[in-house]
């Protein structure tokens, strides 16, 4: 199929990035680029979408990847998987014989190596400059599922289903093919909450970047991925607090201990974030110096959220990641 046929299958079937924000697949794919990375490194614990759809759909990807290195005029492709998965890698390492522009790339279970920033560097060795985008560097990132929906695009198949994995407190944790637009209460029903409605909470997402669900009867979308259903009490929901507790904890508790700017993926790429500056410069009166505090603000707008800084380094207790939300 020629360039151009791809380019509009993929937008009238409405393909977008399934594992990120949603962005325009076809606009990716108007792009020029040498590489094409096709990301199934599962970043968040507890979810296992990439990892099925890889099993179950592994020739639907690979002609995807095919699809998007013609849509882009790419000369090397990556599949990233976790080196964890060996039978999985096992059978890619069996399809490159025919697919010689292909190369298997096993990652280790590390977070977030599924970061699209971190990704390139660890693979071709790139660095996205800060606040930019992979094609800058000539690097097109793909999610499998959005390379399975390219396949499917090829078909004239639209985009009417996203891939779900729901974990937690249920009877069947599993990975569900759901309708886009299906009440996120239906989708959990289905898996057997193990929880009374009243003593439930939701996360939409993983339990590192995701949401707290307010209202269950919204529905899914094409970039839903994740339902984790805990209890009200645990701590992946309670540290869900008001923006007024969030912001009142970080003018009076920070220590400035610099544990999450140490452990932050992003400046240890070298991007000028530095979160406990930005800590700082949210502390009124903490500062004489109004150009560093803007400097340090500025950063927040580099802030992935993956939520190390506030999961792993903070022996306070305090989120970085919040505080860079609130900024942005």
């Amino acid at each position: 199929m020629e360039r151009e046929a791809i380019l509009a299958a993929v937008r009238d079937a409405g393909v977008v990035g399934a594992g990120g924000a949603g962005f325009p697949t076809h606009v990716k794919l108007a792009a020029r680029a040498d590489v094409i990375i096709a990301n199934g490194a599962e970043c968040e614990p507890l979810l296992q979408v990439d990892h099925e759809i890889l099993s179950l759909y592994l020739e639907d990807v690979l002609e995807g990847v095919e699809a998007a290195r013609r849509a882009v005029g790419a000369q090397r492709a990556y599949l990233a998987v976790k080196a964890k998965y060996q039978s999985l890698i096992e059978r890619l390492e069996a399809t490159l014989a025919s697919r010689p522009w292909l190369e298997v790339a096993p990652l280790p279970d590390i977070y977030p190596i599924g970061d699209e920033q971190r990704l390139v560097y660890e693979l071709v060795g790139r660095l996205v400059p800060p606040r930019g985008i992979p094609i800058q560097i000539g690097v097109v990132v793909l999610n499998v599922e959005t390379l399975y929906n390219i396949a499917r695009a090829l078909d004239g198949q639209p985009v009417l289903e996203t891939f779900i994995t729901v974990n937690g407190a249920v009877s069947e944790p599993a990975t569900w093919a759901v309708p886009v637009g299906t009440a996120i209460e239906d989708v959990i029903s289905r898996s057997g909450p193990l929880l009374q409605p009243g003593g439930l909470a939701v996360i939409q997402g993983g339990p590192m970047m995701g949401e707290l669900v307010e209202d269950l009867s919204q529905p899914v979308t094409k970039t839903t991925k994740g339902l984790l259903v805990l209890p009200k009490d645990h701590l992946v929901v309670t540290r869900f607090k008001a923006e007024d507790i969030v912001l009142r904890r970080a003018f009076s508790v920070c220590s400035q201990c610099t544990m999450c700017t140490d452990l932050c993926p992003r400046h240890l790429l070298g991007h000028p974030i530095w979160p406990h500056r930005i800590m700082r410069g949210v502390a009124k009166g903490m500062t004489t110096d109004p150009g560093a505090v803007e400097e340090a603000l500025a950063g927040a707008l580099l802030c992935s959220e993956c939520g190390i800084c506030d999961s792993f380094a903070c022996f306070m207790g305090l989120s970085p990641k919040e505080v860079n939300r609130l900024i942005k």
